[in-house]
């Protein structure tokens, strides 16, 4: 487990503090609390994403409701970034997620479509539209950075990183409309409160791209966490109709992403 830089530590002793969320050992969250007040930071590795979030961060909040940065800082091998907490909960914990799932998921739907018509997409200076995620994974794969053991979900099982790429190379459906796309719309990265959402978490990949980007891994979500049928809800509470040549194309591209 990474562990907090001396500076956070030096700077915040007098606050308690542990690990709330560590899907990536080397990137864990912790939270941070004193007094009736909360922040969360998320540490990793220098350089890799965690300076693109705090930059996402910082552009989205004129336009969306996501966690207000209070400071992002390097130590040269470790990077962190300071929020202060959404209002909600993460969709994964809100009592819907078993009580009612099909309320959730037409929840979810209104929120994705929420943000995808909250920014313009004259204003955003990010880019991940196809040619720019072609490039990106296939620099991706060539730098050994792409693991199928670990990258990869079942559906993609028994393909190698470049193959991947190749199929990617041969299937790129035609070009759509573009929206400003979330890029990692899953259940733990939407919050909810009365009944609606409140927020959107872990904004690193925030970019100009087709809205199957964020459509093919919010549906893939719903199976995940809800289960069969989910999916195909999302994309009617979207206003969605399926196309299963865009779902394959963004879901091979997220787990090469």
């Amino acid at each position: 487990m990474r562990k907090l830089p001396f500076d956070l530590t030096d700077r915040f002793a007098d606050w308690r503090h542990h690990v709330v969320w560590s899907f990536d050992s080397d990137a864990p969250t912790y939270l941070f609390e004193r007094a009736g007040q909360r922040r969360y930071v998320k540490v990793g590795p220098a350089g890799r994403s965690i300076p693109d979030e705090a930059q996402r961060l910082r552009w989205a909040a004129a336009w969306l409701p996501v966690p207000e940065v209070v400071e992002y800082g390097s130590d040269g091998d470790s990077d962190w970034l300071m929020t202060l907490p959404l209002p909600g909960v993460d969709a994964t914990a809100h009592a819907w997620a078993t009580e009612d799932p099909r309320r959730l998921v037409i929840a979810l739907a209104e929120g994705l479509r929420a943000f995808h018509e909250a920014v313009p997409v004259s204003e955003c200076p990010f880019d991940f539209t196809a040619p720019t995620a072609l490039a990106q994974a296939r620099a991706r794969v060539a730098a050994g950075l792409v693991d199928p053991a670990r990258d990869f979900h079942p559906e993609h099982a028994g393909l190698t990183a470049e193959a991947a790429v190749q199929r990617l190379l041969a299937t790129a459906p035609p070009l759509g409309r573009e929206v400003v796309c979330h890029g990692d719309y899953c259940l733990p990265n939407v919050f909810l409160a009365e009944g609606r959402v409140s927020g959107y978490l872990d904004l690193g990949r925030v970019a100009i791209a087709d809205p199957w980007w964020d459509l093919a891994v919010g549906s893939w979500s719903c199976e995940w966490n809800l289960g069969t049928g989910f999916g195909a809800l999302f994309l009617s509470g979207y206003g969605a109709s399926i196309d299963e040549e865009r779902l394959a194309w963004y879901r091979l591209l997220y787990d090469l992403s």
